[in-house]
């Protein structure tokens, strides 16, 4: 596989990550995912497999009317079948008629370690920490 080509793949994985939690596609967010994969969300806690990183996201973004990712800044090292990807993302959340408003915003960083499985890549490490916020901050309960 050419660097290029792995670069897309490894881009993809994390566009389906969040396209999945923005259109409720729990099944999409799975497929992101090693089943061996850790999470850490420094809002949410840190998660081991895949089916307990999958629950911890959808639980707290149950109540949301909209919820909206946006990636940017893809860094992809590869080594083998091994890589290190790193990305920004800004994400809207809106609850309709919430006490407080209706919308939150927050950003920040993914550092992610990724393994070429026979299906494709997939996170293996997620790690995400929040560097800002905006709004109403009670719209998601972590």
């Amino acid at each position: 596989m050419s660097d290029v080509q792995a670069q897309i793949e490894l881009q993809d994985v994390l566009f389906r990550y969040g396209w999945g939690m923005d259109h409720d596609d729990w099944d999409l967010v799975t497929e992101a995912f090693h089943a061996a994969a850790r999470a850490e969300y420094s809002d949410l806690g840190a998660h081991e497999g895949r089916e307990a990183i999958v629950e911890g996201l959808r639980e707290p973004l149950k109540a949301l009317d909209v919820i909206y990712h946006q990636m940017t800044n893809h860094r992809a090292i590869v080594s083998g079948d091994t890589a290190r990807v790193e990305a920004y993302v800004s994400t809207t959340c809106v609850r309709k008629g919430a006490p407080g408003g209706d919308m939150h915003l927050y950003g920040g960083a993914y550092d992610n370690d990724m393994v070429l499985t026979p299906t494709g890549w997939k996170i293996k490490t997620l790690r995400y920490q929040r560097l800002w916020e905006h709004g109403n901050t009670s719209l998601i309960a972590g």
